[in-house]
């Protein structure tokens, strides 16, 4: 069997190394680790000569065998998008094409599979853009156009997923979610045969484990944190809840001297979440450490004393799974996926509420039965969830479509 996977998100230069990324990467090698006798080609496409040392560091780093190879197309996206070429003429000849992020081209002479990650786009949803922001940025961002750009595109571009995402469901020979509750969207708001959707759940890197006090100390120094902290790693995101979580936590201030130290590439909306910070007066305890290394993030969510995730909408949701791996108690909230996900093992609260996080925050704070309890069940849920799994399930929908 010849399978395509479209990792071009992989090979270009991107400051966004989050969910897709790490899925992709991961399905990949583990693909590699579990499958030695079909042929793979990893494809990328771009056309900027900017991307090529990005391209060339995927590449070097990539861990897989003899039966992988690596393809570059240097087909302008934008002519792409235009033309629909064949995946064919770009990728070469193959059996199943996947495409890791909600997306089919209407060629292909093979079987094409899609992993849907969410259809937030699709939910009745404020997307709009807050006229307040645009002033923020305007005033704090030191490329205001640039930012400004950004968060008026979010919108073009959900209109633009709504569109492809109704062509893609038609097209795909099978398609991969990786929650029940994106699976039930899918059925819910485009009518998809459920019987055509498999679940495919994702997992925390076995790189995230507990590190002790010695191995946590250089990164704590580097950030400059030197008190009990409430941690949060993921995208500067509306829908990740920030701006809540800032309020709840100068709500905790008022009882505990704790610092909040945030994970994650500075985009438009870091300005946005700095504001709110400094508005609030927070600004002596809180933390941005921008991108980090997955040895420093390791780091980072096990000197925690809590891990913080009151997202309002998930497709998955990697995050509390790596801090439960490293032994963090995760508070988190009851929406969209993360229920499913975190099972028993994280502490509930109303993303809605601020009083109501900030209390489940201070929980996890001051009780050490709950702490202790919730790291045991945090380390029994993350062994449900491994990427040998989540490969093996997805060489079988490959398997599947050819019959």
């Amino acid at each position: 069997m010849r399978i395509c996977i479209d990792a071009t998100l992989l090979g270009v230069k991107t400051l966004d190394r989050g969910g897709i990324y790490r899925y992709l990467y991961e399905l990949i090698e583990s693909l590699a680790r579990i499958d030695k006798t079909n042929d793979y080609t990893i494809f990328v496409n771009f056309f900027r000569g900017e991307n090529l040392p990005a391209f060339d560091n995927f590449k070097k780093n990539l861990c897989v065998g003899d039966n992988f190879r690596v393809r570059l197309s240097r087909f302008p996206p934008r002519l792409r998008s235009m033309l629909e070429p064949p995946m064919e003429l770009l990728a070469g000849r193959f059996d199943v094409y996947h495409n890791g992020f909600d997306y089919l081209p209407p060629m292909l002479l093979g079987k094409g599979i899609t992993t849907v990650q969410d259809i937030r786009y699709m939910e009745d949803i404020d997307h709009s853009v807050d006229d307040e922001w645009i002033e923020v940025l305007r005033s704090k961002s030191p490329a205001p156009e640039f930012h400004i750009r950004d968060c008026r595109a979010r919108g073009g571009l959900f209109e633009e997923l709504r569109s492809s995402i109704k062509k893609t469901v038609k097209r795909a020979s099978a398609i991969i979610t990786c929650s029940e509750f994106t699976k039930a969207k899918l059925t819910e708001l485009l009518g998809v045969d459920e019987k055509r959707v498999t679940v495919i759940p994702l997992a925390a890197d076995r790189r995230f484990r507990p590190l002790d006090k010695e191995e946590i100390r250089p990164t704590l120094e580097k950030f400059k944190v030197s008190k009990p902290y409430i941690f949060y790693s993921g995208k500067f995101d509306p829908l990740k809840n920030l701006l809540r979580l800032v309020d709840a936590f100068a709500v905790v201030l008022e009882s505990h001297d704790v610092q909040l130290v945030f994970s994650g590439p500075v985009n438009w909306f870091y300005y946005i979440v700095m504001e709110r910070v400094k508005k609030l007066g927070l600004a002596d305890n809180f933390i941005a450490t921008g991108i980090v290394t997955d040895d420093e993030l390791t780091a980072l969510y096990s000197g925690a004393s809590v891990f913080a995730f009151p997202s309002l909408y998930e497709g998955f949701g990697i995050p509390p799974l790596e801090a439960m791996s490293c032994g963090t108690p995760v508070v988190a909230s009851r929406e969209c996926s993360i229920p499913e996900v975190v099972g028993g093992a994280a502490h509930f609260v109303d993303a809605n509420s601020t009083q109501d996080i900030a209390e489940g925050l201070s929980a996890c704070l001051e009780d050490k039965v709950l702490r202790q309890g919730l790291m045991e069940k945090g380390f029994e849920r993350v062994k449900n969830f491994t990427w040998e799994k989540t490969a093996e399930k997805t060489l079988k929908v490959y398997q599947s479509v050819l019959g």
